[in-house]
C-alpha cells in the first residue's frame, strides 16, 4: 500500500471480460494506450525451455505527473474480476488485488518499471506462460510500451553500486535524520593518501568510498543496481574511542501482511524465500528482480538501499594519530583505514550481519 496513492472514485469499465490477449515476443516492443484510472491484464508471454532469464520493461509518456505499476504472474492468468464477480471500484483496490495475486511487481511512483527474473531466485524463470497486468493511477491516459527480453545467459554480473554524495535527508527519513554532505566537497588540500589521486580532501574522500563499493560489487552479484547514500555526522567520540562509521538498510521486507494494521495493510512479497523472515532492501531487490524503490513504492530519485554515515569528529579533531587514512593502497600500521571501514559498514547495510 503506497501512502501517496490517491483513490479514484470511479467504477472501471467492464472491458476486460472481452479483451483480446496480447502476446509479448522476445526483443519486440508493444505499444498501447491505457486510459486514466484503469488497468489491463491483457498481456502474456511464453518462456521456452532453455531460457534462463527474462526481463520486462514498462515505459510511458507523458513522464510528469503520471504513474503506472506492473505486476507479473506465472501460469494462471490475472482474473478479470474478483471471486464475487466484481470489478475493483478504485485504483487503490485494484492495486491491492493485483499485488496479492502477483509473483513479481514493480510499483514506483513513476511510469518506468522493470522486472528481471532468473533461474536462481526463489521463483525462477520457469518455462511456461507468464502474465502481465498494468495499472494506470494517472488522471490522464498514458501512451505505454512494454518490452520483453529472453536470455540464455543467467549468471548475473557483478552488482552496480552507485553512491549518492548529493542526497541529504528526505521525507522517508525520521525527524532525527542528520546527513551532512559538506565534507564530500571540502576544498582543503589533499592529505597523505597512497594511491589516491584526489586534488582536494573532498575528492579523496569520494574516491575512497567509490573504491570501497567497487571492491564490494565484485563479490555481490545481482541484476539490480544498488544505491548507497553517503553522509557525515558528529558521532560519539573521545580521546580513547570513537564510533568511526555506521550503516544500515533503508528498508526491510517480509512476506507476512498480517504484521501490518488495517489502515496500512502490507503487501505479500512472494518473491521472498521465507514467509516470516525480514530481508534488507538490497537482497530483497535482488530476489524481486527490481530496485528497492520499485518494491516499496515512492520516487526512485530519493530512495536508496543503504545509508552510511562517517564520523566527522575523527578528521576535525585529528583523532588517533591524524584522522582517517584515505589511501587506495594498504594503510600504514595503526592508521584508521577509511576504505576498510566503509566496506565493513556498507556490508552491514546490504544485510550481512
Amino acid at each position: 500500500m503506497r501512502f501517496w496513492m490517491v483513490l479514484l472514485a470511479v467504477l472501471w469499465l467492464q472491458v476486460a471480460d472481452a479483451a483480446e490477449r496480447i502476446a509479448l515476443n522476445d526483443g519486440q516492443t508493444v505499444s498501447f494506450q491505457i486510459p486514466a484510472g484503469q488497468f489491463t491484464n491483457d498481456f502474456y508471454f511464453d518462456v521456452p525451455a532453455g531460457v534462463r532469464k527474462f526481463r520486462l520493461d514498462l515505459d510511458g509518456t507523458p513522464r510528469s505527473n503520471t504513474d503506472m505499476d506492473m505486476f507479473v504472474r506465472y501460469e494462471t492468468p490475472f482474473p478479470d474480476r474478483n471471486s464475487y464477480g466484481l470489478l475493483p471500484a478504485s485504483a487503490d483496490q485494484a492495486f491491492l488485488w493485483l499485488a496479492d495475486l502477483s509473483h513479481f511487481q514493480s510499483i514506483s511512483a513513476g511510469n518506468q518499471e522493470f522486472v528481471v527474473v532468473g533461474e536462481h531466485g526463489y521463483r525462477p524463470a520457469t518455462p511456461g506462460r507468464w502474465h502481465v497486468a498494468i495499472v494506470n493511477f494517472s488522471g490522464v491516459p498514458v501512451d505505454a510500451t512494454l518490452r520483453l527480453e529472453l536470455r540464455s545467459d543467467e549468471s548475473p554480473s557483478p552488482s552496480t553500486i552507485a553512491v549518492r554524495f548529493d542526497l541529504g535527508c528526505t521525507p522517508f527519513d525520521g525527524p532525527g535524520c542528520v546527513c551532512n554532505l559538506a565534507p564530500w566537497n571540502a576544498n582543503t588540500p589533499p592529505v597523505q593518501a597512497s594511491g589516491n589521486p584526489g586534488a582536494t580532501l573532498g575528492e579523496q574522500r569520494r574516491l575512497a568510498v567509490l573504491d570501497a563499493v567497487s571492491r564490494i560489487s565484485a563479490g555481490f552479484r545481482s541484476e539490480v543496481p544498488i544505491t548507497v547514500r553517503a553522509c557525515w555526522d558528529e558521532l560519539e567520540a573521545d580521546e580513547t574511542s570513537a564510533v568511526l562509521a555506521q550503516a544500515g538498510p533503508e528498508g526491510l521486507f517480509i512476506n507476512d501482511p498480517s504484521l501490518f494494521d488495517d489502515q496500512q495493510p502490507g503487501l505479500r512479497q512472494t518473491f521472498l524465500p521465507e514467509s516470516h523472515a525480514w530481508y534488507a532492501a538490497a537482497p530483497s531487490a535482488k530476489l524481486a528482480g527490481t530496485t528497492f524503490c520499485r518494491i516499496a513504492g515512492g520516487p526512485c530519485d530519493s530512495r536508496v538501499d543503504v545509508t552510511i554515515t562517517f564520523n566527522s569528529v575523527v578528521d576535525s579533531n585529528g583523532l588517533f594519530g591524524g584522522g582517517f587514512y584515505y589511501g587506495l593502497n594498504p594503510p600504514p600500521l595503526g592508521a584508521i583505514d577509511f576504505i576498510g571501514i566503509a566496506m565493513h559498514e556498507i556490508s552491514h547495510g546490504l544485510g550481512f550481519l
